[in-house]
């Protein structure tokens, strides 16, 4: 319910003309982003320390530190040398990933995983049908590389989907009302919590907010956050023990994609120097994360709560 009235009175202040500074927005998800954003994927070497250790030993390290570095590199050597089709795998990619915390309880029902993808994807197909312009201008400060006319062309082709995907995401709202159906008396608890009103609000907000602004929110303020919360029960640790492990590589991470994207921003000014580590940073390490998740639940037998008798946190 926190992120339904969060969203609800951000696109409020937005229809009512108050809406905030650029500067101001972009400081506010940059620094979320690095203080919450980054965080809720800093645990992967843990993932990935089950995944190889036995297999290699002592070894695991070495072998899935220098996969990842592989995988982020070519993350930011192809919005360089293929931007249209690294942009729409990320898109992709994101809204697949997104839409973990949107799945069904039953994945039987019809278009399971497309529901979800299309539920999760909700941040980018939305404001690419209602605010074309303004995700276009956000695109072409990516990448030097990508122009406005390449830009133009991913934005139009996501919109020219959003029938078929708001039609996914109203069959899910069914789903969850027709399963609620057994319920004869009116409950505002379950109402207030429900998928469908977050997905109302969200709609609401990704059309009419700062394109920054509401994915800031909705992946700040919901994703990382349910990421951090499904870790840390994973894990079985107080959020201050939580922080103690995943600041390391939370850290390293920030220094090294500031570098690299400082690296190919000369001539930029802060703001779009600031957009560019924004996106191309959580591109880069997004696919890798995303990659390991689909390895761990195909091949890892035992539940991913197992994640504590490798970390250290004892029983």
């Amino acid at each position: 319910t926190t992120i339904t009235a969060a969203a609800i009175s951000l696109a409020m202040i937005e229809l009512l003309g108050f809406g905030f500074p650029p500067v101001a927005v972009l400081v506010a998800v940059v620094i979320s982003v690095a203080l919450v954003g980054v965080p809720h994927g800093a645990a992967d070497h843990l993932t990935g320390r089950r995944l190889l250790k036995p297999i290699v030993g002592m070894y695991w390290a070495p072998l899935f530190f220098s996969a990842y570095l592989v995988v982020v590199m070519s993350v930011l050597i192809g919005w360089h040398l293929t931007p249209v089709f690294t942009m729409l795998t990320f898109f992709v990619v994101a809204a697949w990933h997104f839409g973990t915390e949107e799945r069904d309880e039953n994945p039987l029902r019809p278009f399971s995983t497309l529901r979800a993808t299309a539920c999760g994807g909700m941040v980018i197909w939305i404001p690419c049908s209602m605010q074309g312009t303004n995700v276009e201008l956000l695109l072409t400060l990516i990448s030097d590389s990508i122009s406005s006319q390449q830009s133009s062309l991913v934005v139009s082709s996501i919109a020219a989907c959003s029938p078929l995907l708001a039609l996914l995401v109203l069959l899910d709202c069914w789903f969850e009302y027709s399963g609620s159906r057994q319920h004869t008396r009116f409950d505002l608890r379950q109402l207030l919590g429900s998928r469908s009103l977050r997905y109302s609000s969200f709609a609401l907000l990704f059309s009419v907010a700062d394109p920054l602004l509401s994915f800031g929110l909705y992946f700040c303020g919901w994703h990382s956050i349910c990421g951090l919360k499904e870790l840390r029960d994973k894990l079985r640790c107080s959020l201050p023990s939580l922080a103690k492990r995943l600041a390391p590589l939370t850290l390293l991470t920030v220094v090294l994609v500031s570098i690299g994207v400082l690296t190919w921003s000369s001539g930029l000014n802060i703001s779009e120097r600031s957009i560019r580590w924004l996106f191309l940073g959580l591109s880069a390490i997004a696919v890798p994360h995303v990659m390991l998740e689909i390895v761990a639940e195909s091949y890892l037998a035992r539940p991913m709560s197992s994640l504590r008798s490798v970390s250290g946190v004892p029983s």
